[in-house]
């Protein structure tokens, strides 16, 4: 027999029974719980680039659907959250020069994160397209799917803040950062089942540093994105999400005039099932 003292042992399995299932939260409280079962989720994001070059206006066009599998586990700081891709499908259409595709393929690492009752604690990492990839809500891919909550018992038209920066250092460097207002709208009934309705109104900033062929290129995009997220109360998950961008900003390289630069485009999550 080991030395650890029994009340140690016992103390021990309680807390992990407690980190993974735990009493059961009242419904109108905001929080998540501590371990849900393994949920699926797509994630489907469209975006539009305008650019105003020197040879004229022109459009990047782009679209993704990525099905992303979480499970859950408790963890000393709260619960851990992986994310496997199952399934990617992507398009970039650059003007003059040609589409590119990305599928599963394509696809390195996963998404891992630490979350706590009301949202998001520390992203370890998140998956990677090595294609051209028009991803850009990979690096937030954790703030879409576990937004922060308020905490406690709040009534229509309670509101919260939260600030987010996230960053990624690769064959481009991208920094985001997001202000965002949340706002309780109030209940609503999708198929039968209640779910908390919250409006979202973000300031976005993007930030993207590349450099490629010994050129370099930086782009700054600000703007604003607007959406809302229903939340389910007795599973304590988000089931949609929709979040519609509109930044603009520019692009500067050496020896060249600025380039101006507009993103348009919704990012669109939804719970397909638990798995």
């Amino acid at each position: 027999m080991n030395g650890r003292p029994l009340t140690a042992i016992f103390a021990t399995a309680v807390a992990a029974a407690c980190a993974t299932s735990g009493p059961r939260i009242p419904e109108d409280t905001f929080a998540y719980s501590g371990s849900p079962a393994p949920a699926t989720y797509e994630v489907a994001d469209t975006v539009v680039v305008g650019v105003n070059s020197p040879v004229g206006a022109l459009e990047i066009e782009s679209g993704s659907t990525l099905t992303l599998g979480l499970t859950f586990t408790a963890d000393s700081g709260g619960v851990r959250v992986t994310g496997t891709v199952e399934h990617l499908d992507a398009i970039l259409d650059v003007p003059f020069g040609g589409t590119e595709t990305a599928d599963l393929d394509d696809v390195s690492g996963t998404l891992d994160f630490l979350r706590g009752p009301y949202g998001v604690l520390e992203v370890t990492s998140f998956p990677e397209v090595g294609a051209p990839s028009p991803m850009f809500s990979l690096p937030t891919l954790a703030y879409l799917l576990f937004p922060s909550l308020a905490g406690g018992t709040v009534e229509p038209g309670a509101t919260w803040v939260d600030t987010v920066t996230s960053s990624f250092e690769g064959d481009v460097g991208v920094t985001f950062t997001t202000i965002t207002n949340h706002t309780f709208v109030g209940d609503t009934l999708v198929d039968g089942r209640p779910l908390r309705h919250i409006a979202t109104a973000a300031e976005v900033t993007i930030r993207m540093e590349m450099d490629e062929l010994g050129t370099s290129a930086d782009q700054a995009l600000t703007g604003s994105s607007q959406g809302f997220a229903l939340w389910d109360p007795e599973r304590r998950l988000v089931v949609y999400v929709r979040s519609d961008r509109r930044l603009s900003g520019d692009m500067t390289m050496p020896g060249m005039p600025t380039i101006p630069l507009e993103m348009t485009g919704p990012t669109v999550l939804r719970l397909k099932e638990d798995r």
